[in-house]
């Protein structure tokens, strides 16, 4: 099997800060996609933000019906200014799955 290198998107700099209150028990730092919740899951960041709600049916390879998603599922992105643990300001785009 030959293994494949990706670039590194991030070219060597830190990663974002998430926001360490949001949800810490699961990990995801991110509020669920209800009105007035924080929709950024970055700490120091400001610029713009998009959450949509990703529900619906659909149909296996077999035919069957499927159903995915729900009210708490989304997907987030994110594009703007923020700032990395170590101080550094950054400009940058992200995608929540």
């Amino acid at each position: 099997m030959a293994t494949v290198t990706l670039p590194d998107p991030y070219q060597g700099r830190p990663l974002p800060t998430p926001i360490p209150y949001i949800n810490p028990g699961n990990g995801q730092h991110t509020f669920g996609p209800m009105p007035f919740n924080e929709p950024s899951n970055i700490a120091d960041f400001q610029g713009q933000v998009g959450v949509m709600n990703v529900a619906g049916t659909g149909h296996d390879g077999a035919g069957a019906p499927l159903v995915f998603g729900g009210p708490t599922m989304d997907m987030r992105f994110q594009r703007g200014a923020y700032v990395t643990a170590d101080g550094v300001h950054h400009q940058g785009s992200f995608v929540h799955i």
